[in-house]
């Protein structure tokens, strides 16, 4: 067992009694870059659009880091 293991087990322990050795969620509390501004929407939905207006189904959605280099 490694060392921080035990030292994180310990304060956990101490912090919260039995409870506070059972299994731990590792999911974040909260979500990181899930918001999609307005003009990062209309950019992808422009780049998704073919000339006479339909949707591509193949077209790949970009991320904001790469609508950056798009840009």
């Amino acid at each position: 067992m490694a060392r921080s293991t035990l030292h994180r087990w310990i304060k956990r322990y101490k912090e919260e009694g039995e409870q506070g050795l059972s299994d731990k969620s590792r999911r974040p509390k909260t979500p990181t870059n899930t918001k999609v501004t307005k003009e990062t929407e209309s950019i992808i939905l422009d780049l998704r659009e073919k000339k006479d207006g339909e949707l591509q189904e193949s077209q790949p959605i970009y991320s904001e880091r790469e609508l950056h280099y798009l840009q």
